[in-house]
């Protein structure tokens, strides 16, 4: 009977760490940083890839620039494809491997 405990709590703790979040870079980037993978990613970032707008970039889903903004503080923006970026301007610069774009917002460069 004892074993039959152990194998049942073995299986358990295999199901558990299964769904367990995959750990996040020591380095991760920020809102509109580049990435590959959301572990490149600060927490809640995930890595977007909204063909035409985001390809590769830090972000988390949104609905308005105010929700953005409170999650990651200004400069962010809620743009049409529902994703936060980051603002920049000629004075507020953007992320490596990224560039100011004509909207007002960190792109990835190519």
């Amino acid at each position: 009977m004892g074993r039959w405990w152990l194998l049942v709590s073995c299986l358990g703790i295999l199901a558990a760490s299964g769904q367990a979040k995959p750990a996040r870079d020591a380095d991760a980037a920020g809102l509109g940083g580049t990435c590959e993978s959301s572990s490149a990613c600060q927490e809640p970032l995930s890595c977007a890839f909204e063909a035409g707008v985001l390809e590769g970039q830090c972000s988390a889903v949104c609905n308005t620039d105010a929700a953005c903004e409170d999650a990651f503080g200004g400069p962010a923006l809620c743009v049409g494809a529902d994703r936060c970026v980051r603002g920049c301007s000629a004075t507020i610069p953007c992320p490596v491997g990224t560039g100011c774009n004509g909207f007002g917002w960190c792109e990835r460069l190519p």
